[in-house]
C-alpha cells in the first residue's frame, strides 16, 4: 500500500489508496446530510516545552519497536485546523474543545496556560486538566476562565487496579462545575459497574452536573456498551463522546437506546491520527487461543507501538481474523467516523433519526453542553 510507512515520532498524516476511500464517503456523508459544521469536542494541544521529565514506560509495556518519547513532544493548537480539512472539506466550519496531554510528565499548569490563550487567538473551546489536589480557589479561578475541566487518572500516583473514580473525580471538581454549570469530559480508568453507578449517583445528586464520558465510557465493543447504556440511560446528563470508538453497533444503540441527542462527536485527536485498527471480537471467539492477560472483548491494534499499549497482540491475531490487518488499517480518525456513517445510515433508514439529529451530533448537542463559554 502506497503511503505506509510513516514517520513514528509524529502524528503527520499521509492518506493511502485505502484511507482516500473512506474520505471520499465522509465527504460524502457530509453533502448528502447538509453538514455545513462540526464541532469536535475531544482534542488535545501542548507544546514541547510543557514536558518536564522523560516518560518512562512500566517494564512490560516496553516493546523493541516503540518510537521514542518524541512521539508525545509536540501538538499546537493551529494543527488542528490543518489536519482536520484532510478529512473533512475544506468548507466545513470547523471548530473545536481542546486541553493539554492530561499525563504527569507534563506541567499541567503551563499547559493550561497555553490553551486559554489559543483559545483567545483561535476561537477555540478551553478545557481546564484539573488535578485532584487543586484547591476549590484553583477550581473556580479555572471556572471564570475555562468551558468544562477534564480529570484523568493518569495525573495521580494510584494505581490503576486499586484506583477509584473519587481519587480523580473530586466532590471539589463536581460542587464547581455543578455550581458554574460547567461540563466535565471524563476517561474513567476502567468500563465497571462500581465507575459507572459512582457517575450516576454524582449526576443524579448535582442537578447541574453534566458528564461527558469520553470514548463511549470507555467501550469499544457492544458488550462494554451494555453496561454503561443500563446504567446511563434514565439520566439525562451523562453524555457520551464518540472519540476513539470504531463500532457501529455501538454507535447505532447509544442513539435508539439513548436518543441522538446523547451523542457528541469528538476525536481524540492527535491521537486518532494514529494509524491502526479498532478490532472486536466476534461471539464465537475461541478464547484459549489468547493468553489470559490479553482477553478482552476489542483490541487496538498500532502500526507502530506506543508507550500506554502493549502491541505484541499481532503476532497472536496474525493468523485469526487479521490475516491481512495490515490491508485494513487506516487513521483512527477514520475508522471511527466510517463506524459513525454506518450507524447513522442505519437509524435514517429505520427512521430512528432525522437529518438534524445528525447535524446536531456534529455541532449542535456540543454547543449545547458548553452554554454561554461557546463562542
Amino acid at each position: 500500500m502506497e503511503g505506509n510507512k510513516r514517520d513514528s515520532n509524529s502524528f503527520n498524516i499521509k492518506l493511502n489508496t485505502h484511507d482516500n476511500k473512506i474520505v471520499e464517503k465522509i465527504h460524502n456523508f457530509i453533502s448528502r446530510n447538509d453538514i455545513e459544521s462540526i464541532f469536535d469536542i475531544h482534542t488535545h494541544s501542548w507544546k514541547r516545552n510543557h514536558l518536564i521529565k522523560k516518560y518512562e514506560p512500566p517494564e512490560e509495556k516496553i516493546q523493541p519497536s516503540m518510537p521514542a518519547t518524541t512521539t508525545f513532544f509536540e501538538y499546537e493548537c493551529e494543527k488542528h485546523f490543518e489536519d482536520a480539512h484532510v478529512i473533512f472539506p475544506e468548507t466545513i466550519k470547523y471548530k473545536f474543545a481542546s486541553f493539554g496531554i492530561p499525563f504527569n510528565f507534563y506541567d499541567v499548569k503551563e499547559n493550561n496556560i497555553y490553551i486559554l490563550k489559543k483559545s483567545q487567538e483561535l476561537g477555540l473551546i478551553p478545557f481546564a486538566v484539573v488535578k485532584r489536589d487543586d484547591t476549590v480557589d484553583i477550581l473556580n479561578e479555572y471556572a471564570k476562565l475555562f468551558a468544562g475541566f477534564k480529570p484523568y487518572f493518569a495525573l495521580t500516583s494510584f494505581d490503576v487496579e486499586n484506583m477509584k473514580l473519587k481519587d480523580y473525580l473530586t466532590l471539589s471538581q463536581m460542587e464547581v462545575a455543578d455550581s458554574k454549570e460547567l461540563p466535565i469530559i471524563l476517561h474513567v480508568h476502567k468500563n465497571n459497574f462500581e465507575n459507572l453507578r459512582e457517575i450516576k449517583r454524582n449526576c443524579d445528586n448535582f442537578q447541574n452536573l453534566k458528564i461527558i464520558l469520553a470514548h463511549m465510557g470507555l467501550s469499544f465493543s457492544y458488550s462494554e456498551f451494555r453496561l454503561v447504556m443500563k446504567l446511563v440511560k434514565e439520566n439525562n446528563n451523562i453524555f457520551l463522546d464518540t472519540s476513539v470508538c470504531a463500532d457501529p453497533i455501538i454507535f447505532r444503540s447509544c442513539i435508539k437506546e439513548l436518543g441522538p441527542g446523547r451523542l457528541i462527536y469528538g476525536s481524540d485527536n492527535p491521537f486518532a491520527f494514529i494509524f491502526g485498527k479498532q478490532q472486536s471480537l466476534g461471539l464465537f471467539f475461541k478464547w484459549r487461543l489468547i493468553p489470559k492477560k490479553y482477553r478482552r472483548n476489542a483490541w487496538l491494534l498500532t502500526e507502530r507501538n506506543y508507550p500506554w499499549q502493549i502491541n505484541d497482540l499481532k503476532n497472536l491475531i496474525q493468523g485469526w481474523t487479521l490475516k491481512n490487518w495490515r490491508n485494513t488499517m487506516t487513521y483512527l480518525i477514520l475508522d471511527q467516523f466510517n463506524a459513525l456513517i454506518k450507524a447513522i445510515d442505519y437509524c435514517k433508514e429505520k427512521k430512528i433519526m432525522v437529518k438534524e439529529d445528525i447535524k446536531a451530533i456534529f455541532f449542535q448537542n456540543g454547543k449545547t453542553i458548553i452554554g454561554p463559554k461557546f463562542v
